[in-house]
């Protein structure tokens, strides 16, 4: 869904954020309708931005009145200057080949919205998120340069790295990995080759999250291996 929306504040020809040349002035009757050009724009700014789920929303600048375009007398066309911007902030050109030719810049504002998680309420350093934690919100993902979560299962279970205000959009740099095995805790050691499992105590020479491998001593046998964390009290080795 798009939308181009006619409030945007005038750009003058002075700010350099619009660059014209024209080959010659226009009459009343003659002159290329302004809406014609924003429109174009901000269809051609739409095109390439996969919106998904979420809501797009493109805001093209309204043109100086004092621009005088000749009207075209063939199909505009419009383009990606080189340097046309990313993020929230496109400029997007306009040119017409016939009878006069002419080009014009329009700056070009995109908004796409979805839903992220945001914290439910304040959160102390070192909690462990749940569900309960989290409500989605609808926020221009194009403003959210820290990134963002929209997947529950991705953010339950880890943990802050700081104190978090209610309403705060979580980031990957504020939440890392929970803690499940602790270095010097007893742990059981699992190995397994096909139909044969071997079962084994053991100790955990550093601390570990599911999914991590670490470091185990063997408490018969002594030998130091390496071991994948399955769960607070489990490490699966090689036989």
């Amino acid at each position: 869904m798009k939308r181009t929306k006619a409030s945007f504040r005038q750009i003058s020809v002075a700010s350099g954020l619009i660059l014209l040349l024209i080959g010659g002035m226009a009459t009343a009757a003659q002159r290329q309708d302004p809406e014609s050009i924003r429109r174009l724009a901000a269809d051609f700014a739409a095109s390439d931005i996969q919106a998904g789920e979420g809501r797009l929303e493109i805001e093209a600048a309204r043109l100086d009145p004092r621009l005088r375009l000749p009207a075209c007398g063939v199909p505009l066309e419009a383009f990606a200057p080189p340097s046309r911007g990313s993020g929230n902030r496109r400029l997007i050109g306009v040119r017409c080949a016939a009878p006069s030719s002419w080009s014009i810049y329009v700056p070009v504002r995109v908004a796409l919205y979805r839903e992220v998680l945001v914290t439910r309420s304040a959160l102390p350093r070192g909690h462990v998120i749940t569900a309960r934690d989290l409500e989605r919100v609808s926020k221009d993902i194009y403003r959210l340069h820290q990134g963002f979560f929209t997947d529950p299962g991705r953010v339950v279970g880890m943990v802050t790295r700081a104190p978090l205000l209610a309403g705060r959009v979580l980031t990957d740099s504020q939440l890392e990995p929970r803690v499940v095995i602790e270095r010097g805790a007893r742990v059981l050691l699992v190995a397994k080759d096909g139909s044969i499992e071997v079962r084994m105590a053991g100790v955990a020479l550093a601390d570990g999250v599911a999914g991590e491998r670490i470091r185990v001593r063997n408490l018969r046998s002594r030998r130091v291996v390496q071991g994948k964390v399955i769960d607070a009290r489990t490490v699966r080795v090689g036989l």
